[in-house]
């Protein structure tokens, strides 16, 4: 890996999604190299891959972020509960954190109704097993 190769890596750090011209153009290198390089440091597993952005409205989807924290359970309800959102096609993703909340959850719908029911239905059946929760919806999403 020699000093162009670092540069470009700095470049793909800094901003992924600029266009490989403005690539080039920042470490002084012809368009063409510069796909090269990028492809060697693929297959060299500098870079082992890439993921995209998707902005879902623009697809006519809506996500709904869903917070909440565990209360009045153990170990086995929480899977149980966790289980659940896995097996339902709406949520996309499920995350544990620690903070104020021990679940985050997205979901993805073609129209709030159907989220509305969601949540309905698993209010009722596991309400007494979390509580702070919080909803907000997604408009945009900025990754860095």
């Amino acid at each position: 890996m020699d000093l162009k190769d670092k540069k470009l890596l700095y470049e793909l750090d800094k901003n992924s999604r600029q266009s490989s011209a403005q690539i080039s153009k920042n470490i002084r290198l012809n368009k063409n190299t510069t796909n090269f390089r990028i492809n060697k440091l693929v297959k060299e597993n500098y870079i082992s891959g890439f993921y995209p952005s998707i902005d879902i409205s623009k697809l006519g989807f809506f996500a709904f972020r869903v917070y909440f924290k565990f209360v009045n359970t153990n170990s086995l309800k929480e899977r149980a509960i966790l289980e659940t959102l896995k097996s339902n096609k709406i949520v996309g993703v499920i995350a544990e954190l620690e903070s104020v909340y021990d679940i985050m959850f997205m979901a993805i719908v073609e129209d709030i109704y159907k989220f509305d029911n969601f949540w309905r239905v698993f209010k009722e059946k596991y309400r007494k097993y979390f509580w702070q929760d919080k909803i907000s919806v997604m408009t945009k999403v900025i990754h860095l």
